[in-house]
């Protein structure tokens, strides 16, 4: 046709993909430096599908008291406006107790298994739409000196349903996510009426709760503004798993080792960074968190401001970021009020 041409992209796809990265995001309790490989894969039977593969271990090996570590695995298979996806995650922690005159060893594990469907409702060149339901299944277990505790140990499923959005919106990427959780009884989940002692404190495995994630990219000349928000909501009293924190480094930035969490709460994570040069991106932040209990310090409101500077970085196979934050709110009960930092440095072979 007049006015119209064809256009042929050929894109090298990488069947397989691996890497290395290192990080100082852990907790000094379990291991501050920590060094992770991925394996990532597509279509090598044919299906269009990705696996991943990552385990994480500590670094410093020369601490025997203190340990972490962690295996994921994930795979998604596309089909038309369909896809399916399986993922499980394992992790496991050592740390030590010291407490009347003697040391103690605290050591756990959780396992998580994700079953996923997800349909794409709309897509265009500006905006798509999709909507999914997964199911959870997450087998957590802590011991004392290999005693185990019952009060911290439980089998959780839940059913969630979302729906996604992506799109152009004032002139920025708009992606936002809705979902709402089930806590079931099935799949050998702990059931809330079957719990002896049980009273209107006690956490609930049969729980609804419901969570949005909101982020706007917006390239403003050779500089960009980005804005992540992260909330949820329930009525019930939550186990820790299932409750919102934040205090690190994917929240509210400025804290190592104390965090906090709630039932239902929010976080707002604000950046402006500068894109003028393809090796390094410098960038400043402020980020800003709230979270709330249900009956149990239902009055208190705990607040966490961090503000955070860093720059990241891009060259070959590499790609890190430093940044160094510091809180300026937070409760009175946490201690440290001096700045963190934050590293990785990736290497993609």
């Amino acid at each position: 046709k007049n006015e119209y041409s064809d256009i042929y992209i050929k894109r090298d796809n990488k069947p397989i993909g691996f890497g290395i990265n290192y990080n100082d995001l852990g907790q000094f309790e379990t291991s501050r430096h920590r060094i992770r490989y991925f394996l990532n894969t597509h279509n090598i039977f044919g299906l269009n599908e990705s696996l991943d593969f990552s385990y994480q271990q500590k670094l410093q090996r020369q601490y025997k008291e203190r340990d972490a570590k962690n295996f994921s695995f994930s795979l998604n298979i596309p089909f038309k406006y369909w896809s399916l996806s399986y993922s499980y995650d394992s992790s496991e922690y050592l740390r030590t107790i010291n407490a009347l005159g003697r040391k103690y060893k605290a050591t756990g594990n959780t396992e998580t298994q994700t079953f996923g469907l997800r349909k794409m409702l709309h897509r265009n060149e500006d905006h798509k739409i999709d909507i999914g339901a997964r199911i959870s299944l997450k087998d957590s277990k802590n011991y004392i000196d290999d005693i185990r505790l019952i009060s911290s140990s439980r089998k959780l499923s839940a059913l969630t349903i979302d729906s996604s959005y992506t799109g152009r919106v004032f002139s920025g990427l708009l992606s936002a996510n809705g979902s709402v959780s089930f806590g079931l009884k099935r799949f050998g989940a702990n059931k809330d009426h079957e719990e002896p002692f049980r009273d209107e404190y006690t956490p609930k495995a049969q729980f609804r709760k419901y969570n949005v994630n909101i982020s706007w990219y917006r390239p403003i000349h050779k500089f960009y503004y980005k804005i992540f928000i992260g909330g949820q909501y329930s009525k019930d009293i939550l186990y820790s798993q299932e409750k919102i924190g934040i205090g690190d480094d994917t929240s509210v930035r400025g804290f190592k080792d104390e965090s906090t969490q709630g039932d239902k709460g929010f976080y707002i994570r604000n950046e402006i960074g500068y894109k003028g040069s393809q090796i390094l991106e410098p960038y400043i932040a402020y980020d800003y968190g709230r979270v709330f209990n249900n009956k149990v310090n239902e009055n208190k409101v705990e607040t966490l401001q961090g503000v955070a500077v860093g720059v990241r970085g891009y060259f070959k196979g590499f790609e890190g970021s430093f940044s160094i934050a510091k809180p300026i709110d937070k409760p009175t009960y946490f201690r440290n009020n001096k700045p963190v930092v934050y590293t990785t440095l990736t290497y993609r072979f």
